[in-house]
């Protein structure tokens, strides 16, 4: 894993996709997840139901992996999560998924 700068479509979307974490936004799902697969309800019950376990949530680090992204998310409570990213080209998010840090009990 190598920390690198992201890719300029994406700046400032690790630090606003953890952010819905915290708070839903519709225009950060807009401008960031509105092209993933995932239907815009389904999005906004998963960041619903990170909250009620991790409370907010800011972005640590960013490091480059392979063509994908992952961010180390420190959290209010309930132990960090780590945001993993795939990115198409033009710098759009194709999908995205949260899990436990490795090492991290399972809730």
């Amino acid at each position: 894993m190598t920390p690198v700068d992201l890719v300029p479509a994406l700046a400032g979307g690790d630090t606003a996709i953890a952010a819905l974490v915290g708070a839903w936004r519709d225009d950060t799902y807009t401008r960031y997840l509105a092209r993933t697969a995932a239907p815009r309800d389904r999005t906004e019950r998963e960041f619903a139901n990170l909250r009620d376990a991790h409370g907010g949530c800011t972005a640590d680090s960013f490091v480059h992996e392979g063509f994908d992204w992952r961010a180390e998310l420190a959290c209010e409570r309930g132990g960090g999560l780590v945001l993993d990213l795939a990115v198409r080209p033009d710098g759009a998010v194709a999908s995205y998924r949260f899990h436990a840090p490795l090492g991290c009990p399972t809730r």
